[in-house]
């Protein structure tokens, strides 16, 4: 449900909505304000990728699935090994 601020206690501020969606936007500008205290290597990454590459490649790791638990509970129930050489 969207929740509208009405009245600013700072005045002189626009109306905005409350939202999640809002909620998420200024969560990515935070994520996008820290990442640019790394600029130099995040500009190495777009002149690398180009920009919809890079952009993607920082979604997808920071959402990615990069362990598969199917595959970590079949580790887990096998007993393990420790291999000396």
């Amino acid at each position: 449900m969207t929740e509208l601020v009405t009245a600013v206690p700072w005045g002189g501020w626009p109306v905005m909505a409350v939202s999640t969606r809002n909620h998420y936007l200024m969560r990515l500008a935070h994520l996008f304000n820290t990442l640019a205290r790394f600029s130099k290597e995040l500009a190495e990454l777009f002149s690398g990728l180009g920009v919809q590459a890079a952009i993607g490649f920082i979604r997808n790791t920071l959402t990615g699935p990069w362990l598969d638990p199917r595959r970590i509970e079949q580790r887990l129930d096998r007993p393990f090994r420790l291999r000396l050489l």
